[in-house]
């Protein structure tokens, strides 16, 4: 019976600290738009009476919280006193489950891009679907539909660098940066002034995907604080319509260029 009043209690603390938000944000604007009082004013009012609300009534509880306490001692002492090896059992339980969170810590630090695919399994594009290597870093935004979407992918073709994009033992952390998207199409004043261009052709089906590769302009570089070394690729169906809509970028080192183009190689339509 004991338990169960605890449990409803906490579930009316919890409620009533949704009440006082709701309460908060109401007073707020009924000030904004009552007396003229600006949102962040009204809104440190109402919390400033909100909290006054809170002390109250955790102070008409705190004695029985006290007493209720104090009796879950009693019992699990002489539960331990009674039971002493399952009390060691649960002692080796809690200390395991301590150990938790740090498993999953360690998961995403010293394997971060497999586990950025175990969040985004799979990515698609509107029409399209986009195997990324198990190395690479994805960045899916979220709250954005397949229909008008993109993905952004971290990469290094430096053996540290596929631990995660930043290890902290290696003092040469560059990476290139790739975005596939399915609405719009790359800006082609990007290319005035590139040096060393080039074109790359890949079928995607119904469509041809081009490719441009090349060095950008030194303007291009400085507004997009792009390093000397950094190559340039935009890629678009020519002559697409909205609805087929496919585009790519690659920005980053020589070195990364093979796996950039091994995904186009492989993005499949999905109907």
């Amino acid at each position: 019976m004991r338990l169960t009043k605890r449990i409803l209690l906490s579930l009316m603390e919890v409620g009533f600290l949704v009440f006082l938000f709701i309460l908060t944000s109401a007073l707020a604007i009924f000030l904004e738009s009552v007396a003229k009082i600006h949102y962040e004013y009204g809104l440190l009012l109402g919390t400033a009476f909100s909290l006054y609300g809170w002390f109250l009534t955790q102070k008409s509880t705190r004695q029985w919280k006290i007493e209720y306490d104090a009796a879950r001692w009693i019992e699990k002492r002489s539960k331990l006193t009674l039971h002493p090896h399952r009390a060691r059992y649960l002692r080796l339980a809690r200390r395991s489950l301590l150990w938790v969170p740090s498993a999953f810590a360690s998961l995403v630090l010293f394997f971060f891009p497999i586990a950025t695919h175990l969040v985004h399994p799979s990515v698609r594009l509107k029409h399209y679907r986009i195997s990324l290597p198990w190395t690479w870093t994805v960045l899916l935004p979220l709250f954005v539909s397949e229909e008008y979407s993109y993905v952004d992918a971290l990469i290094s073709a430096n053996p540290l660098g596929r631990l995660g994009v930043t290890p902290f033992w290696d003092t040469d952390t560059s990476f290139s940066v790739v975005t596939f998207g399915s609405f719009g199409h790359p800006n082609e004043h990007r290319r005035d002034g590139a040096t060393q261009v080039s074109e790359r052709d890949f079928n995607l089906g119904v469509s041809t995907l081009a490719c441009w590769q090349y060095l950008p302009s030194d303007k291009m570089r400085f507004w997009h604080a792009l390093p000397k070394t950094y190559w340039q690729i935009d890629c678009d169906i020519s002559g697409s319509r909205f609805d087929l809509d496919f585009w790519a970028q690659f920005s980053g080192r020589e070195q990364d260029i093979p796996a950039f183009y091994g995904v186009l190689e492989h993005v499949t339509r999905t109907d």
